[in-house]
C-alpha cells in the first residue's frame, strides 16, 4: 500500500525556479513508493501581492484542477516536506479510518493544544496506537494535508483572498472552523534546510530529530 491508495490524487506545489525542492520531494515520494502530480506555484506579481497570497492562489489552483478532474479526496503537499517511513507501515490502518470518517481536513503533523513552538512537545512520547482524532483546529503546518469537500475549501480560499488579502495562508487554513482531524502519530515535517526560518531555532524543526526513520535525500 502507498499514499496513492488513500486519496484520488496527490498534488505537490512547486515553484518553477525551485528545482532543488522538486528533486527533494521527488526522491521522498520515490522512497515511499508513491507518485504525485506537480502543480506550478503562483508567484508574486499582478493581483498577488505577497508570498502569503501566492500560497493561497497556489492552493486555489490545485483545488480547481482537482474539482475539474472529479476528485473527491486529495492530498496536497508542499515541496519541502519530509516523511517518516512509519507512515507507509501504518497506512493499512489509517486507510480504514480515513474511509470511515467524515472530515474536511486531516493533518499528518504533530498536534498539541498549546502552540506547536513549545519545547515541551519534544518530550511528549509518541502515541503507540494508530488512529485519527478530531481537534478544535488543524495544526499550523500545511505541508501535507488530506482534504475532502473540495468545493467548500475552494470557496473559503477565494473568499479569503478577496476579503483578507494580507492574511497568511497558514492562518487562512487554521482559523476556518471545520471538521479537522489529525493522525495520532507525527508522520511528516517541514524540511528546515529549505526554510527561510532555518537560522532561527524552532522546536518544530528539532522535532524530527527524535525519530530514526525520517527519510533523507542520501
Amino acid at each position: 500500500m502507498n499514499l496513492n491508495d488513500i486519496v484520488d490524487e496527490i498534488y505537490v506545489i512547486n515553484l518553477r525556479s525551485r528545482k532543488d525542492r522538486l528533486a527533494h520531494v521527488t526522491n521522498q515520494f520515490f522512497q515511499i513508493g508513491s507518485h504525485f502530480t506537480r502543480v506550478e506555484a503562483c508567484e508574486v506579481g499582478g493581483k498577488i501581492a505577497s508570498m502569503e497570497n501566492a500560497m493561497s492562489y497556489s492552493w486555489i489552483k490545485v483545488l480547481e484542477g482537482a474539482i475539474n478532474k472529479g476528485n473527491t479526496i486529495i492530498a496536497v503537499c508542499e515541496d519541502d516536506v519530509v516523511f517518516r517511513r512509519q507512515l507507509i507501515e501504518d497506512l493499512p490502518e489509517l486507510e480504514k479510518q480515513i474511509s470511515a470518517t467524515d472530515f474536511d481536513v486531516l493533518s499528518a503533523h504533530h498536534y498539541a493544544e498549546k502552540p506547536s513552538y513549545s519545547r515541551e512537545l519534544l518530550n511528549v512520547p509518541e502515541e503507540s496506537k494508530v488512529f485519527i482524532k478530531e481537534v478544535a483546529q488543524k495544526p499550523w503546518c500545511t505541508h501535507f494535508l488530506i482534504l475532502k469537500n473540495l468545493s467548500m475549501w475552494l470557496d473559503h480560499l477565494k473568499h479569503t483572498v478577496s476579503k483578507h488579502p494580507a492574511r497568511k495562508f497558514d492562518d487562512t487554513m487554521t482559523v476556518f472552523k471545520t471538521k479537522s482531524y489529525v493522525t495520532s502519530k507525527e508522520y511528516c515535517f517541514q524540511l528546515d534546510d529549505f526554510s527561510n526560518l532555518k537560522n532561527r531555532v524552532y522546536p518544530r524543526f528539532q522535532q524530527k530529530n527524535r525519530y530514526k526513520d525520517v527519510i533523507n535525500d542520501t
